[in-house]
């Protein structure tokens, strides 16, 4: 049986579970939707698909080769709400704490690292 690989491109999964359960909070009011929202999905993948590796990759803080070929690039987008900026650390804990692989690149977001890892793991072709 072939060795599974399964790279999850962390910042998607993040604000998507952020604002799936934005309304979930500790007893003391803290936010925890995108913890909680990101935690479940990546243990149903472990749990369901059973990969032989998983890992996740993040956006750098550092603007990307996008901005230099396009100023504008993302310039209308918002900046994240803070209540899921506080949450990061947790999830990063979680990878962390998981053995989950946690891939990072200056300048580059977590989509082109994705494709990055699939490129480089994919088998070569003749």
């Amino acid at each position: 049986m072939a060795e599974t690989t399964f790279l999850i491109d962390g910042m998607y999964l993040l604000f998507s579970s952020f604002y799936s359960n934005r309304a979930m909070r500790t007893l003391k009011g803290e936010p925890t939707g995108a913890v909680y929202g990101f935690v479940t999905r990546v243990e149903s993948i472990i749990r369901d698909l059973k990969p032989h590796r998983i890992g996740v990759a993040f956006d750098s803080r550092e603007k990307t080769f996008r901005h230099r070929l396009f100023e504008p690039y993302k310039a209308k987008r918002l900046v994240p709400p803070e209540e899921l900026i506080q949450q990061i650390p947790h999830v990063r804990e979680y990878l962390d704490l998981r053995g989950i692989h946690l891939f990072e690149a200056p300048g580059f977001e977590a989509d082109d690292v994705v494709a990055a890892c699939a490129k480089k793991r994919s088998p070569k072709r003749k």
